[in-house]
């Protein structure tokens, strides 16, 4: 249990603050559909409306990750750092998945090994190409690549007037974890894989792995089935695992969440309200974390 009267009221805001994005969600009308929360949500955070002085910064700053490493920040409280301003995948996928646990859906997270594999396609041609199409080149080009090598490597090749380009590199090898993501059932039992870094939604593409995809480009990342975290509510992360048995339909969700993600501007002045009338609680949390920081 954690101790320290800083982090206790850190997380006491942390706290009112999704309950109070649920009840700003349920005044959208937007409640009753997951892909819909996660759309508004990335919408929030990605603009600053969940931060200090209404920025938001991909990246976890020294100090947060202090805490972290010290332990003052178990895994399943770690969406505090987005009131912070700053937030990477471990931070936003806790945060929703707050959100829509306190909006009654059966949700929890996927860890996975996100390869580090750049790709460029280079189309010397006069046809236009589409996403569709360069997707097919970038599958057969890297067919045969091994995304758990612990060697770096780049390739080139190909097919007519059309070149592809990739980079590997690999982990550091002290893990192979190095992805989170949220994984949710809808109320008639269809599992939604989404992507709150990448933005992008997913399918189980097999027992071991999930193909993320976005505007017809995808990904691959490999499922993580060795779990233990240090928690504050002691989560069941294993519950994620379970929920991936379940059918998806990403075809359909890409298409959901191009259509909701162009809707959510349409919220802007009910999420430039919420922003001003937190920032009070944004820059307590910010306060309470550097004072603990120069205590380390």
């Amino acid at each position: 249990m954690i101790k320290n009267s800083k982090i206790k009221e850190n997380v006491k805001i942390y706290e009112e603050i999704i309950q109070q994005v649920c009840e700003l969600f349920i005044k959208l009308g937007i409640q009753d559909d997951p892909v819909k929360i996660y759309e508004n949500f990335i919408f929030m955070y990605m603009n600053g409306f969940l931060s200090r002085n209404g920025v938001y910064v991909d990246s976890t700053p020294i100090e947060c990750m202090a805490l972290e490493y010290a332990g003052y920040i178990p895994l399943d409280i770690t969406g505090i750092i987005l009131l912070y301003g700053h937030g990477v995948c471990r931070h936003t996928t806790d945060f929703l998945a707050h959100i829509y646990q306190n909006l009654g859906y059966d949700n929890s997270q996927l860890f996975t090994y996100h390869p580090s594999l750049q790709i460029q396609v280079d189309n010397c041609s006069t046809k236009f190409l589409t996403n569709y199409e360069a997707q097919k080149y970038i599958d057969e080009a890297t067919a045969d690549l091994d995304l758990f090598s612990t060697e770096a490597f780049k390739l080139t090749k190909r097919f007519g007037d059309v070149s592809v380009y990739a980079s590997y590199v690999p982990e550091d090898g002290t893990s192979l974890m190095n992805h989170t993501m949220n994984i949710v059932l809808d109320k008639n039992g269809l599992a939604h894989i989404l992507d709150t870094r990448y933005h992008c939604v997913g399918e189980r593409f097999d027992t071991l792995s999930i193909k993320l995809s976005y505007q017809g480009l995808t990904h691959i990342d490999f499922v993580q089935r060795d779990l233990s975290f240090y928690t504050y509510y002691d989560t069941d992360y294993f519950r994620g695992l379970k929920l991936l048995k379940n059918k998806t339909n990403m075809e359909n969700d890409v298409s959901s969440s191009i259509l909701y993600g162009e809707l959510c501007k349409e919220n802007l002045g009910y999420y430039k309200d919420f922003c001003a009338s937190n920032q009070r609680n944004y820059n307590r949390v910010a306060d309470n974390f550097n004072r603990l920081v120069k205590k380390l």
